[in-house]
């Protein structure tokens, strides 16, 4: 059996005192990203469910039946592809329901409204998650001087193998600095990689494309 990273508990629990002190029984949680701050789900379709008795429910399809077991042991999770309306389908009420607005749609509001028993309140809140990830813990802290570390050794051993060189293209030079990054240990970049020369290198998200670089850029 999978053992639960504790520091995902620490956080739900950090949220639950939100919800209290503003009098919300319970968050739905749709962005992605929080859903995996809070879970440690890194599937790309999920909801989670975050009451302020602690008790949590998580929902992701089919495809990650197996991976949510493995990644989230300790939070009750379904298996439905409508994620969000299906944990909030399982809600009696009374009860009031924080719903990220941020990452809520007008379409999806009405989806999750039709989803919802008649005595529970969807609350649109903005900023609740936010606020618990302004503040850092020690394995987020030991993880960004780690990827900053990564990153610095790919570009060095670039320098070193004479991949950043005239005669090659920005997107040679990407795809060999990414490379590099996963031979190191990244999962993936986390956005985009930039190879801008010359003119390219006067706007700050050129990306990477075709130009080669030349002497003097």
């Amino acid at each position: 059996m999978a053992l639960a990273d504790t520091r995902f508990a620490t956080r739900r629990r950090a949220l639950a005192a939100k919800l209290a002190a503003q009098r919300i029984d319970s968050i739905l949680v749709t962005s992605p990203i929080h859903v995996r701050y809070l879970s440690g789900f890194t599937g790309s379709n999920g909801a989670l469910i975050v009451n302020k008795d602690l008790s949590a429910q998580i929902c992701t399809d089919g495809r990650y039946t197996t991976q949510i077991g493995e990644e989230v042991p300790d939070i009750e999770a379904l298996i439905e592809r409508a994620s969000a309306t299906t944990l909030l389908a399982q809600v009696e009420g009374p009860r009031r329901i924080a719903i990220e607005a941020a990452q809520t749609t007008l379409d999806q509001l009405d989806s999750l409204r039709e989803a919802t028993q008649e005595d529970v309140e969807l609350i649109p809140v903005s900023g609740v998650v936010e606020s618990i990830r302004l503040t850092k813990d020690s394995f987020e802290l030991d993880r960004l001087r780690d990827v900053a570390a990564l990153a610095s050794q790919a570009f060095e051993d670039l320098l070193a193998a004479g991949e950043l060189a005239e005669g090659r293209s920005e997107r040679q030079v990407a795809a060999d600095l990414e490379y590099r990054m996963r031979l190191l240990g990244a999962e993936r970049p986390s956005f985009d990689t930039i190879v801008a020369s010359g003119p390219n290198s006067a706007k700050p998200h050129h990306g990477a494309g075709d130009r080669i670089l030349q002497r003097g850029d």
